[in-house]
């Protein structure tokens, strides 16, 4: 593997050591969870403007890696927000599958 290659896949490592492990334990089930934001966000959206279509707790994952791209354009590099965003793409897949599945 040449170097970038090899710093690539220690970012995708990275990020499952954590979406499996640390944050999994912490937080719990990634499914439920990234669920219940959507439905806050869901609801918070539909008051502040009068309605708005359901989020998905897909979309929530989506909306948290557009977070850390954004941080990663405003500021020094930060290894933590490729990290964080390849898990919340992970965890996208998971809860699309899911929530296609029912």
């Amino acid at each position: 593997m040449t170097n970038s290659s090899t710093r690539a896949a220690k970012i995708l490592s990275d990020a499952a050591s954590l979406v499996g492990g640390d944050r999994a334990r912490t937080h719990g089930d990634c499914v439920l969870q990234h669920t219940k934001v959507a439905q806050m966000w869901s609801a918070y959206l539909s008051a502040r403007y009068g309605g708005s279509p359901p989020l998905t707790a897909e979309d929530v994952c989506h909306c948290l890696t557009m977070l850390k791209w954004s941080r990663g354009m405003s500021a020094p590099f930060n290894p933590d927000n490729a990290i964080d965003a390849v898990g919340y793409e992970a965890i996208a897949g998971v809860c699309a599958e899911s929530e296609r599945m029912k």
